[in-house]
Parts: C-alpha cells; structure tokens; sequence
C-alpha cells in the first residue's frame, strides 16, 4: 500500500468527509485500528476547536482549493494529537471533486513545547508582578537590575531617589549613583558596616 510507505499519516475521504482509506500510521497517530477508522467520519477525531476549522474549510475542497490548518485530533484514549493538516482534492476524468487526499504530520510535541514556554513566561510574568507589589510596600527605594546595569524595577522612593542620583528613571541603563560608579558600588565592599555612602546634591545616601 503506498500509504505506509509515507513518514506520516494518510487518509483518503469521499466528498462528505467519510474516511475510504487511510495509512497505518495514521490510524497508530489516534490509537484506532486501520478497519476501525474506515467508514468513520471525519468530525469524530476532531476536538471542538478543530470541528470549526473543519467546517470553516471544507467546502474549500469543494472548490478544488488546496486546505492547510493546524488542528487537533483526538486519540481513542481521548488524548490529543496536534497535527499540521494538508487537504488537496481529487478529480475524476469530468474535474469533479471525487475524493479528498489528506496527510496528517505530528506536531504534538511542538505544541507540547510551545504550551510550556507559554505557561513558564505567563509564571514570570506573574512573579515579576508580585515582586513588584512587593518592593512597592518597602520604605526604602529598591531597585532591580539586569546584568548589563538596566533598570528592571523600581519602586516609587527608588524612582524619586534615581533622579537625584543619576537623573535616570525605569529602562535606563545605570553607570554612576550620585559620586560613585555603580560598579564600585556592587564590587567593592563598604568603608564601614553593610551601606555604602553616596553623595549627590548636598545630600548624604546609604546603599547597599
């Protein structure tokens, strides 16, 4: 069968989306037994999200137009499978649309991927949101910077003492603090106790 000698799954459907063939590495793709799957419709591997696709782009077919999508079928344990759908329809000797050709290719593990990045950045998003509630509670001005000396955050007092400091306000990237370099500041250790002194403008800061 040419089907199984694809890298991917096959099907061939007849005009109202019935499953008349398909490879057996597609019926392995949603757990199904190649006999289980013919006769079958379409729309039963198809998650809800997908089955508006598919009725979005389906009478495309119809209309002899080639049908790429990105949808999700569902396994016989109920699992999904994402796959990236190419539909292209068949003609007969009269160039009416006989049957559907369609190649499913796994992209599961893509979207499997793409969901974690998404879940991790949306869990940064949310610490960088709390830590900023909580430097904004602090009496002191607080600062967070990133390895290249921008500034990350910062809360209201640190915002007000920037200016005095270093004329500098969020984003900017910090070299000096009132009369020192700022890298003096974060390499070398205090004259005395834990706060380095900073002047600026006649006025006398502590940092650490």
């Amino acid at each position: 069968m040419l089907f199984d000698l694809l890298p991917y799954g096959g099907e061939v459907l007849d005009t109202k989306g019935y499953i008349e063939d398909c490879s057996t590495s597609n019926a392995q793709l949603v757990g199904y037994k190649r006999d289980e799957l013919i006769g079958m419709h379409i729309t039963n591997l198809l998650d809800s999200a997908s089955l508006q696709v598919f009725h979005e782009k389906f009478p495309l077919l119809a209309a002899r137009d080639l049908v790429r999508a990105k949808i999700c079928l569902l396994h016989k344990d109920g699992t999904p499978v994402h796959v990236f759908r190419t539909a292209r329809p068949i003609l007969d000797k009269e160039g009416l649309v006989s049957k559907i050709l369609v190649l499913n290719v796994d992209i599961t593990e893509l979207v499997r991927a793409e969901e974690e990045r998404e879940r991790l950045l949306a869990q940064i998003h949310a610490q960088a949101k709390q830590m900023q509630q909580t430097i904004e509670t602090v009496p002191e001005g607080v600062l967070l910077l990133d390895a290249e000396y921008q500034v990350m955050l910062a809360n209201p007092v640190a915002e007000k003492h920037l200016l005095a400091l270093a004329e500098a306000k969020m984003g900017d990237t910090l070299t000096r603090l009132g009369d020192r370099p700022l890298a003096e500041l974060l390499t070398s250790p205090p004259a005395k106790g834990l706060w380095h002194e900073v002047k600026a403008d006649g006025r006398t800061f502590e940092v650490i």
